[in-house]
């Protein structure tokens, strides 16, 4: 388990804030969270390559879940990873609305 999160400092994307806890830069896998902009949070442990959303942890009383997912590109610059964040948003948008009970 981490013990607190920095503060997020890439810009957000329409209201949804990602936050490192290993460098996302020039690393083809790590560990980040993401911020709804309820200011619920996710923890997330991505990778390059292929692959869809999977849940690692249920959602609990503290975040809305862990989730694994891959980012298409590496992130190679903070275009690259701004492209990558972009790309699996959907899908997070889609868990955090599974884990507050949302359809659609």
């Amino acid at each position: 388990m981490y013990h607190g999160f920095a503060k997020p400092e890439l810009p957000a994307i329409e209201g949804w804030q990602f936050g490192e806890i290993t460098a996302f830069l020039g690393d083809d896998a790590g560990d980040a969270y993401v911020v709804a902009p309820d200011g619920t949070r996710a923890g997330i442990v991505w990778e390059i390559g292929d692959g869809e959303i999977q849940e690692i942890l249920p959602p609990e009383p503290t975040r809305w879940g862990v989730y694994a997912i891959w980012f298409p590109e590496p992130n190679s610059s903070t275009e690259a990873l701004q492209r990558n964040l972009r790309s699996v948003l959907p899908q997070l948008i889609a868990a955090y609305n599974r884990a507050h009970g949302v359809e659609g």
